[in-house]
């Protein structure tokens, strides 16, 4: 079982420095990047608008999808399930604060990273609550 504990802190770990990859590399390619999707500057500044937020949740995102990979592999239907349901909640949460206050595409990308967070969280309680309760067998 040791074994496959440091297999996982190895993914972790290679997931957040590949998160960190990608958001230094969206930060540096900020001013550019709506240019490569339309000719129309409006819609070019909207997108150089909300990089900063999409490169923020990149380091977060990786781990989250590498356990998502790791709860998979270890049949945690359960965890995963209820990780999904209480993110919606908290993103649908959020978009519609956005939609009161005018938040608009930001308002957008901020509960995306709720979503993460939310996520994030559960999978941080499930597994101190131990994934044997989660996979529906006994800790051995």
């Amino acid at each position: 079982m040791e074994g496959a504990h440091q297999v996982t802190r190895r993914l972790l770990w290679w997931g957040l420095l590949m998160g960190g990859v990608i958001a230094a590399s969206l930060l540096i390619a900020a001013p550019w990047l709506g240019g490569w999707f339309t000719d129309d500057p409006a819609v070019a500044e909207t997108v150089t608008g909300v990089v900063a937020h999409a490169a923020l949740m990149q380091p977060l995102s990786a781990l989250v999808f590498v356990a998502d990979g790791v709860l998979m592999a270890v049949l945690a239907g359960r965890l995963l399930a209820t990780s999904t349901g209480v993110a919606l909640v908290a993103a649908a949460a959020v978009l519609w604060a956005s939609a009161a206050l005018g938040g608009g595409l930001a308002g957008v990308w901020w509960a995306i990273i709720t979503m993460m967070v939310a996520r994030f969280c559960v999978f941080l309680w499930g597994g101190r609550r131990g994934l044997a309760k989660w996979i529906g067998t006994t800790a051995r």
